[in-house]
């Protein structure tokens, strides 16, 4: 995790600085082959895990799941429809939707007898206080890692290479 808060933005930073314009796309497909391998290694690597219920594949929370995806989708295109001129009801009602599905999903997991996440253990003030500030201490690096590298770049007028460079601290 530290290698790649450390490697991405310098490597971000050399392609956006020697690869022309358009070389900011590549950024996305860069994953691709570390994905690849990283698959390949989990395959070869990590032994065989049997489930420990009887029930196989049929015993995953397909439906939590699919609730939660729908849930998380809808935010997310709701929020970012927020900063769309003219799409202002569409935005706030993609929100309100997922904020109810994703009502909808924690009922669910919490009367599934096989759920993806025993909701139970939100019960310790432990666990949900660790959970928290887990939640602001990576919404605030989230917020580093993306809103500083734009201010070296656009408001000092530094290369991307420089901001890039910048990350390489982060992962010590």
């Amino acid at each position: 995790s530290s290698i790649t808060t450390a490697m991405g933005p310098f490597f971000g930073g050399l392609l956006l600085t020697y690869g022309g314009e358009e070389a900011w796309r590549w950024i996305f497909a860069f994953n691709v082959p570390i994905g690849l391998i990283a698959l390949f290694v989990l395959v070869k690597m990590v032994p065989s895990d049997q489930p420990k219920s009887t029930g196989g594949i049929g015993s995953l929370d397909w439906t939590g799941g699919a609730i939660l995806t729908l849930g998380m989708g809808a935010l997310a295109t709701g929020l970012t429809f927020v900063s769309e001129s003219g799409n202002g009801q569409l935005a706030y009602g993609l929100i309100g939707i997922g904020v109810l599905i994703l009502l909808l999903a924690i009922w669910w997991e919490l009367s599934s007898d096989n759920a993806m996440i025993d909701m139970r253990l939100f019960a310790s003030a432990r666990f949900t206080g660790a959970n928290i500030v887990t939640l602001l201490v990576w919404t605030c690096m989230g917020g580093v890692t993306f809103f500083l590298p734009m201010l070296i770049i656009v408001a000092w007028k530094l290369p991307p290479t420089y901001a890039g460079s910048m990350f390489l601290p982060f992962s010590i």
